[in-house]
């Protein structure tokens, strides 16, 4: 028993006993795999958090073009410049 003693139905949803029960149970029902499961979720940040359309569980952790593209200075050009002027 937990040690402040408290029914299952008396914790609040934060609670970190119903935590544990919300990821154990589809652990459980599907077949206590040891490498990955499925949790569902239909919360409109967990959709966007995680996006398994295509690939691999990489999730949307590769950037677009536009997070590392789009400089406004010629810094990096500059470089590019540099380093094929080099012998």
């Amino acid at each position: 028993m937990p040690p402040d003693g408290k029914f299952f139905s008396k914790r609040a949803d934060t609670d970190p006993v119903r935590r544990l029960v919300a990821w154990l149970t589809p652990w459980m029902e599907q077949g206590r795999p040891t490498d990955a499961f499925v949790v569902e979720d239909s919360s409109e940040t967990a959709a966007a958090a995680y996006s398994y359309t295509a690939m691999t569980n990489i999730g949307t952790c590769v950037p677009g073009g536009g997070m590392y593209a789009a400089s406004s200075s010629t810094e990096m050009e500059d470089k590019d410049a540099l380093f094929e002027s080099l012998d």
